[in-house]
């Protein structure tokens, strides 16, 4: 109960400093300038891509292994190895 508080007091307090929040959503990519600042995100929102100009990118998102891109670099490994032996 007090996590709830404390998260929805956070909430309040970035919305009113004008930061845009979003929830469920999927990060596709981002952009940085020659001086590494972020300098906007593309995310999939609902079942659309948007990109958002951005100064600061902060996930929330608990951490874990994606499972579809961590097959992914397995399979381009094995497949690397098979064209390197042939």
């Amino acid at each position: 109960m007090v996590w709830f508080k404390m998260e929805e007091t956070v909430d309040q307090a970035l919305r009113q400093s004008q930061v845009t929040l979003l929830d469920k959503c999927e990060l596709y990519s981002w952009k940085v300038s020659e001086s590494d600042h972020v300098t906007d995100v593309s995310l999939k929102v609902d079942e659309d891509w948007q990109t958002f100009p951005c100064d600061a990118f902060i996930s929330f998102e608990e951490k874990r292994v994606d499972f579809d891109a961590f097959k992914g670099f397995k399979n381009l490994r094995l497949f690397c190895e098979q064209l390197s032996q042939s």
